[in-house]
């Protein structure tokens, strides 16, 4: 059977689990994942794709970099900064960027975020930190497309190696380690981050280990 053609407009929080399995949402279910799947999925040439799962260590590292990026644009007048925006930026396709700086330019200061399931804006910045269970190829697919779409430029944040790909085009990239310090550049100007701030602390093994599955028998 051929897959069911979505229309970003036409779907919301309401309907989402109806359009994926035929069972409305509401349903009873001990799956916390699946009562909290109303923000998580994509939309890609029609097709509802639900995001992997992500571990604790990259949803704080993203909170952390939110922390900086989103007091700075606001204080100097740049812009905002909004954490899982759900935004079309081609047709046919709802993206949520982990994070996403839309300028003033782009959007006027005195003029709120539209109260709907998707907002149609390019943003300036798009933020990516990913985790274990996301595919490199489906990663890199989705800068290129951010690019298409026009957006000026792109984070790859890798928690587990502290690593950030700073791309500036979609083959114009620059590597910051945990030595080095991210800078806004031309898109944020004026922005900088020591990766040490972002990346605190030692990893917590012991916590790692006790979440691993254990021996099959």
């Amino acid at each position: 059977m051929p897959p069911t053609v979505i229309d970003p407009d036409a779907i919301t929080y309401e309907n989402a689990y109806e359009i994926i399995d035929g069972t409305p949402r509401g349903r009873p279910t001990d799956d916390p994942s699946e009562a909290a799947f109303e923000d998580a999925y994509e939309i890609v040439d029609g097709q509802i794709l639900e995001w992997p799962e992500m571990g604790a260590y990259p949803v704080e590292v993203a909170s952390i970099l939110h922390e900086h990026l989103a007091p700075f644009v606001r204080q100097q007048g740049l812009g905002r900064t909004i954490v899982e925006p759900p935004l079309e930026m081609t047709p046919g396709r709802r993206r949520r960027p982990d994070l996403a700086y839309i300028s003033f330019a782009q959007w006027p200061r005195n003029r709120r975020a539209p109260n709907t399931a998707t907002w149609k804006i390019v943003p300036d910045l798009a933020v990516e930190v990913t985790s274990e269970n996301d595919e490199a190829w489906k990663v890199i697919d989705k800068v290129r497309e951010y690019f298409d779409a026009g957006v000026r430029a792109v984070w790859l944040v890798y928690p587990n190696v502290e690593v950030i790909h700073v791309y500036s085009s979609f083959t114009q990239i620059e590597v910051v380690t945990r030595n080095g310090t991210l800078n806004g550049g031309a898109v944020v100007p004026g922005f900088e981050l020591p990766l040490v701030d972002l990346f605190e602390g030692e990893a917590d093994l012991e916590a790692e280990e006790a979440a691993e599955p254990g021996p099959s028998v």
